[in-house]
């Protein structure tokens, strides 16, 4: 069964959230649900919920690759003024992009883990489009995420390829 998927134009978003720092993608994939977990046990998610401004409701879990194979994974929300100085949270900005947006459905984090091999392996080298080097997110949705219907969405940037 092809994978599904929808095509979004996010505008510019400005994000404030917590960030942590990885020297490989292996070491961000084994610390990313431990890095949910204590955000979730320190009440930092509900703190960021407070000031979310609702672009995207739910969170987000934002993969930025850096030079040399380094990663940062940011948990954040959108807010209306992320030049906050008197909060400890980061900020981060999300450029104007279009996305391909496809659903993870099930458990966090399996349904994620899951899915990525066959958005590579299958739905991008088939697509009428192209990824870009641009920050790529989660985007989970309120709700329980260990429902087995409990959608994330994957959200990753692109360039439409014409034809010539």
């Amino acid at each position: 069964m092809a994978i599904q998927y929808k095509l979004e134009q996010l505008n510019h978003v400005q994000l404030i959230g917590v960030l942590r720092k990885y020297e490989s993608d292996d070491e961000m994939q084994k610390d990313i649900p431990s890095f949910w977990q204590k955000v979730n046990n320190d009440g930092v998610v509900d703190d960021l919920i407070e000031l979310s401004n609702q672009t995207l409701s739910g969170m987000l879990g934002v993969i930025l690759q850096k030079e040399d194979n380094h990663f940062d994974y940011f948990i954040g929300v959108p807010c209306d003024n992320s030049n906050n100085n008197d909060s400890h949270f980061n900020t981060l900005e999300l450029s104007a992009h279009k996305y391909v947006v496809i659903d993870a459905k099930g458990k966090v984090p399996e349904a994620i883990k899951s899915i990525m091999p066959k958005i590579y392996q299958e739905l991008l080298p088939q697509a009428k489009f192209k990824t870009i080097r641009a920050p790529m997110f989660e985007h989970y949705l309120p709700g329980n995420t260990q429902s087995n219907d409990y959608i994330t969405e994957i959200w990753i940037p692109i360039e439409v390829q014409t034809k010539d």
